[in-house]
């Protein structure tokens, strides 16, 4: 009952269909962007780390050399 009266709603508001269909693309959209910047997030904080790990290499090779 619920589905028919659905139909039959979008079949009388075509701009209710327009507006659904781009909540939708603009949804899927973000989701995408979203995605992306977590990906670059993810990127950033392997190079920090790997930077991080370097550095600290570096700092116990030279105080072993102090030693």
């Amino acid at each position: 009952m619920f589905a028919w009266y659905l139909v039959n709603y979008r079949a009388r508001n075509p701009k209710e269909n327009i507006m659904v269909e781009k909540n939708c693309q603009n949804r899927h959209l973000i989701s995408k962007y979203l995605a992306d910047t977590k990906k670059i997030f993810n990127l950033l904080i392997s190079l920090v780390l790997v930077l991080e790990l370097n550095f600290l290499k570096g700092f116990i090779k030279l105080a072993s050399k102090c030693n």
